[in-house]
């Protein structure tokens, strides 16, 4: 199952959040789709970050509004320091458990 069924399931579950446009999900590629953004938007969540999936566009017009914004791709940063302290956990067994 990837990412994005298991976080649309994740939404669905949600019991309680402060309906806030100043609600950030970070997320990877995985997380890219239109599902999961309708979803959000729907819910009145936020804003959703991912680096969008080019899904092999040719045209330079549609790519450049692909791309993310400056302060986007600094709050994307902050994401891998995450992922790096899980992996970290899951490397250990005991703590994992």
């Amino acid at each position: 199952m990837n990412d994005s069924k298991i976080l649309n399931l994740q939404l669905d579950n949600i019991s309680s959040y402060k309906e806030d446009n100043n609600n950030i999900l970070l997320g990877d590629a995985g997380y890219d789709s239109n599902i999961i953004r309708d979803k959000l938007h729907r819910m009145r969540f936020g804003q959703l970050i991912t680096p969008r999936n080019k899904r092999n566009c040719k045209n330079n017009i549609k790519l450049n509004a692909l791309k993310l914004s400056q302060p986007s791709k600094e709050k994307l940063k902050h994401r891998i320091k995450v992922e790096h302290v899980f992996a970290h956990i899951k490397a250990y067994k005991r703590i994992n458990i």
